[in-house]
């Protein structure tokens, strides 16, 4: 019932073009329900909980889907391996994009005014380049499955890989692992990128300037990896007509789930490491006063009435 203009293929390519608006709503969708929620309540202090909140909800509804999916389909026996990789990727995949969204609408909302250190865009380079790698290999690891495929020239997973049953199995064992290594490195990565750009470089705050160098970054990243890697792919399953719509869909879709994710990870490290700062900051200022107060009135003074008898 679906339109398919032309060929197959192109119905195909058409529909593809649709898949990334998924993953921007939800990156648009979180990151304005974090920003929100920043701005009418004091989430940085309980971001630890926060995030929890926001992890523990996406995780729940996966996995309501997951197991309606199983029990409808009635496929639970099936391959019980290949059923519980699908749904540590699911788990992983939805609700780790909208957890690092949120906390990125959250580091976005909660700055420290107008006073805080703006970094040059010398002094962010590093923070691009290592936004750009992480893009960069997370869309090869989401790509495992294109280049088995294609080592195989385009018909099931090349027979000098490991194999895992059946073709169409093994196709999306290596599918599924490679989402699974590709979010892991786009989330965590990202955030650690963050953290050292607080640690390292003094960032102070995700400011415009801050948020334009890492989205180039992750973008210049990304087509580093992406050309070589689509012209591997196209190459080895003999090119038609439809390849540019193919490779444009291909792109689009890169950009919003691999760049989009990598840089908002990254802006999502930068409030775990100022809200932890902030809170270590509070607790030792109120330790220290505390401690070294009392010495330096009381000492001096004792000094002085001993000089005196």
């Amino acid at each position: 019932m679906a339109p398919r203009p032309g060929s197959s293929t192109a119905g195909a390519v058409l529909w593809g073009m649709l898949a990334p608006f998924g993953t921007l709503a939800v990156l648009v969708g979180a990151c304005g329900l974090g920003y929100r929620e920043a701005r009418h309540r004091d989430v940085g202090r309980t971001y630890l909980r926060y995030v929890g909140t926001v992890a523990g909800a996406g995780a729940t509804v996966m996995l309501l889907v997951f197991v309606g999916g199983v029990v409808l389909g009635g496929s639970s026996g099936s391959a019980p391996f290949v059923g519980l990789l699908s749904l540590v990727t699911l788990l992983v995949g939805l609700p780790g994009v909208l957890t690092v969204a949120a906390l990125a609408g959250v580091s976005l909302a909660s700055t420290r005014g107008d006073d805080a250190p703006v970094r040059s865009t010398r002094e962010l380079l590093p923070v691009a380049v290592g936004t750009g790698a992480v893009a960069g290999v997370g869309f090869v690891l989401e790509s495992v499955a294109d280049l088995a495929t294609a080592a195989g020239g385009g018909v099931g997973v090349a027979a000098s890989l490991p194999q895992f049953g059946s073709a169409g199995r093994t196709l999306v064992t290596y599918l599924q692992a490679g989402r699974l290594a590709g979010d892991l490195t786009l989330i965590g990565a990202g955030i650690v990128v963050g953290v050292l750009a607080v640690r390292r470089r003094g960032v102070a705050a995700p400011s415009r300037r801050f948020v334009g160098v890492v989205g180039a970054g992750a973008l210049t990243g990304l087509l580093v990896a992406w050309a070589p890697v689509m012209y591997y792919v196209t190459s080895a399953n003999a090119p038609t007509t439809d390849s540019v719509e193919t490779a444009a869909t291909a792109l689009a879709s890169a950009v919003v789930s691999t760049a989009a994710v990598a840089a908002f990870a990254v802006v999502a490290g930068v409030g775990v490491a100022r809200f932890g700062t902030d809170e270590g900051d509070a607790d030792g200022s109120e330790d220290t006063d505390g401690l070294d107060f009392e010495p330096v009135t009381e000492t001096p003074a004792s000094e002085r009435s001993l000089r005196d008898h």
